[in-house]
């Protein structure tokens, strides 16, 4: 009797583990991806590192405005005075209060926007530099375009829900990393308090910056935090460290900080930038009749890459179509190519130059070598 209970119990355990475990694992992978849609991508080479839905049409609500600022940025005078127009007075959503006819220059306006996700800024700036909302947003289009953006459009610049204003997490990455190339654009989102003037009051506006990340993430600088009842909290953040630059997108997601925060430490511990092709000599081509019998041959730029440790060794490198040279040689004469691979995919091409002048051989050169 006391083996069968023995037995029975030790059937239910295994039961309860077993059930607990499938619990576990059904429940990490629910949660593994609490998105809808993300990317993270390394901001200069643009290598996606994680992905998840990256191409999924979705609306970004005020992560729009990373567009909006850089758009105004490229086409203003930052220092302008403008007026706060009648149409940008009590717009819904997020507002730093501008009242009509107040001034302010365009600058204090994009910390507004970018800070405090003011919509009211949004518009005053779309106003102001397009001459209206709807041109304005065919500006913004057009950025988008520049940045390489190919599923996306929008229709205002605030990123209150229309149907037809829409992005994806690749495409959103993407135009911030265009955009945080723009030292004006990396100073605003990267603040975490600024002060702008108030005609109306005695005191300035106070803006702390909504976006958690900052104070959060070691080398956290940007970007913008975004909620509507229909795109949900979005939000796109940006950390360096030790070179590496990382943009991360995730929309439509619960906890967005914690998310993020997540994704651009994992991309930090498991990528590492690694320059495979620097612009000193690469290789030597042979010189006939010069006063060196060779000159080393070079990239123009260095190419460096993010990589997993595991990649490093799977790396492969071609240099082809190197000929002789006859001297004189000049520096900067095209001479070859340069492939890079990791597997099969081709991660970078470039052709080689010299890197230094070979003089031909003078007349007594011509003799001893007679002699």
């Amino acid at each position: 009797m006391k083996k069968k209970i023995i037995s029975v119990a030790f059937a239910l355990l295994v039961l309860f583990v077993t059930v607990c475990l499938y619990s576990n694992n059904h429940s990490y992978t629910a949660m593994a991806y609490t998105e809808k849609g993300m990317t993270v991508i390394d901001r200069d080479s643009g290598r996606v590192l994680y992905s998840y839905n990256e191409n999924a049409r979705l609306p970004m609500a005020s992560t729009t405005k990373i567009a909006t600022c850089i758009t105004v940025i490229e086409n203003s005078d930052l220092d302008k005075e403008v007026t706060v127009p009648d149409c940008a007075v009590g717009v819904e959503g997020s507002s730093v209060y501008l009242k009509k006819g107040e001034k302010l220059t365009i600058r204090e306006l994009l910390y507004g926007l970018m800070l405090r996700s003011g919509n009211d800024c949004a518009v005053t700036l779309a106003v102001n530099v397009g001459g209206n909302v709807e041109n304005f947003a065919k500006m913004m289009n057009e950025t988008a375009k520049k940045a390489g953006a190919e599923n996306t459009n929008f229709t205002n610049p605030h990123g209150l829900h229309d149907e037809n204003h829409y992005t994806t997490a690749l495409d959103l990455a993407k135009i911030t990393a265009y955009a945080m190339k723009n030292k004006d654009f990396y100073e605003i989102v990267s603040t975490k308090q600024k002060s702008i003037s108030n005609d109306s009051e005695e005191y300035d506006r106070v803006l702390i910056n909504k976006n958690k990340i900052l104070s959060r993430v070691e080398g956290a600088d940007g970007v913008k935090t975004g909620f509507t009842k229909k795109a949900g909290r979005c939000l796109v953040s940006s950390a360096t460290r030790n070179g590496m630059n990382v943009i991360c997108v995730v929309l439509n997601c619960p906890s967005m900080f914690e998310r993020s925060e997540e994704l651009l430490n994992r991309a930090f511990n498991e990528f590492e930038l690694v320059e495979i092709v620097s612009k000193q000599s690469i290789i030597d081509a042979k010189v006939v009749s010069g006063k060196s019998n060779s000159v080393a041959l070079g990239t123009l730029s260095n190419f460096v890459y993010p990589l997993k440790e595991n990649e490093k060794e799977r790396l492969q490198i071609r240099v082809s179509e190197v000929e002789n040279m006859t001297a004189p040689v000049k520096i900067g004469t095209k001479n070859g190519k340069i492939e890079v691979f990791l597997d099969k995919q081709l991660l970078f091409s470039d052709n080689l130059f010299t890197i230094y002048n070979v003089e031909g051989k003078s007349l007594w050169d011509k003799i001893k070598d007679l002699w």
